[in-house]
């Protein structure tokens, strides 16, 4: 359980961070009590899919950074920017997705509430939920093969940091890793991390 995980992590190292990736809508208020009662909310990254949570989260008053995972279409080209470009100010759920055009303003739920099942698609977010993530000191999460030059511009203006997820084996991990806008990287092959930290000293590579 959450509580499980938060009760270990809180027996962890101080300058270690943990994620809470909430993929549901509409249990802020026990996600945060849960965070509070083992007092490490100074430790703890929320990250959602769902726009509609952090922005809760926000209102709750938490005092832990907020970062939006979503796709961000900046660096798609002539092809991405067209496409976000078709779509007025309401979003648009089309299949799995939601299509989130860059004059859209609005952070009702709309089919956003189901978190991963549905990802949020935009450019630039709306001013209410890049001003949530702002104050929070958080940022984005976006594919590793999104974050080009582009987003990490964007990010860079708006004063978010920038993570990306999941990239494969240790060569994909050390090349985002290098990357001086992008902060966080997720990685789905902890074995080649865990074989590359494993190796001795004595080869002369860093850790």
């Amino acid at each position: 359980t959450l509580d499980d995980a938060l009760a270990t992590f809180a027996g962890a190292r101080p300058d270690q961070v943990l994620c809470v990736d909430i993929k549901d809508f509409g249990f802020e208020e026990e996600h945060l009590a849960a965070v509070r009662r083992v007092g490490v909310e100074d430790r703890i990254r929320w990250v959602s899919w769902i726009p509609q949570t952090l922005v809760r989260l926000h209102e709750l008053g938490t005092t832990a950074p907020l970062v939006l995972s979503h796709f961000n279409t900046l660096d798609l080209g002539v092809v991405g920017n067209r496409l976000c470009a078709m779509f007025g100010p309401r979003p648009l759920k089309l299949g799995r997705t939601v299509i989130l055009g860059p004059r859209a303003v609005t952070v009702g739920l709309d089919g956003l509430e189901r978190g991963h099942k549905h990802a949020l698609i935009a450019a630039e977010l709306p001013a209410e939920v890049s001003d949530v993530l702002r104050a929070s000191r958080g940022g984005i999460c976006v594919p590793g093969q999104l974050a080009g030059r582009r987003v990490q511009e964007y990010a860079r203006r708006q004063g978010l940091e920038l993570w990306c997820f999941s990239v494969m084996g240790i060569r994909a991990f050390e090349k985002h890793a290098s990357v001086d806008g992008v902060h966080v990287v997720f990685c789905d092959d902890a074995a080649s991390l865990e074989a590359r930290i494993g190796r001795p000293a004595t080869t002369g590579e860093g850790p």
